[in-house]
Order: structure tokens, then C-alpha cells, then sequence
């Protein structure tokens, strides 16, 4: 039983790490419409192991603008992935 309950406690403290860690960065955003790079940014940090509309509620923006982002970032690694020749 303790060995299941240091797996939670350790569960839960990574899941609030995280939430904090976006919700930081969501109030140094000061309200302002957040950037590509931030959202990447909070993608990052949780592993990408939150979903899209997860991390829009968390960050309060628009699911629109984290899907536009993510295809941008997606876009950008594709071409230097594939320098013209």
C-alpha cells in the first residue's frame, strides 16, 4: 500500500508542477495574446502529454490559435528538414 501511494503523491506533484509551470507563464503573458513560441513552449513542458483543448484551457486561448501555432512550428521543422535544393 505505501509503495502505491508514493507512486500517486509523485504522480500528483508532477501534474501540479506542470499546471504551475503553464499558469506562470499564462500571467507573464500579463493577458496579452501569447505567442507562438510560448505555446510551443508550454506544449513542451508538459511532455506533450496534454491535449490541445487541455492546454487551451489551462493557458486561456483560443483552440484555434494552439492548432494554428502547432501547424506552424510543424511547417517551419519541415523546411529544415528539406533545404531547397
Amino acid at each position: 500500500m505505501r509503495k502505491h501511494t508514493a507512486i500517486m503523491l509523485g504522480a500528483a506533484l508532477l501534474l501540479g508542477s506542470a499546471t504551475a509551470a503553464l499558469a506562470e507563464q499564462h500571467q507573464a503573458a500579463g493577458g496579452k495574446e501569447m505567442t507562438c513560441d510560448q505555446i510551443q513552449a508550454a506544449m513542451d513542458e508538459t511532455g506533450g502529454g496534454t491535449s490541445v483543448d487541455e492546454l487551451s484551457k489551462k493557458l486561456n486561448v483560443p483552440v484555434e490559435r494552439i492548432n494554428a501555432c502547432l501547424k506552424k512550428e510543424a511547417m517551419e521543422q519541415e523546411k529544415a528538414d528539406n533545404p531547397p535544393q
